[in-house]
């Protein structure tokens, strides 16, 4: 092996760690993005939750003062 086929070896390598880096951050940034997404259900699944939990609370105990 002489040094010129040890450079384009090398640079053949090279390029392929750029591009396999290059899917593992946009695997990242994918997952990242399904995860900020699903968190914005919980909440706003969680929030929903509260509201009718209050509401509920509040109609029984306004209908057990009544009674």
């Amino acid at each position: 092996m002489t040094k010129s086929d040890f450079a384009v070896f090398q640079e053949r390598i090279e390029t392929r760690f750029e591009r396999a880096e290059n899917r593992f951050v946009q695997s990242q940034l994918h997952i990242q993005s399904q995860i900020k997404e699903s968190e914005f259900r919980l909440i706003t699944k969680l929030g929903f939750l509260t509201v009718s939990t209050v509401s509920i609370a509040v109609t029984l105990l306004t209908w057990l003062i009544q009674i």
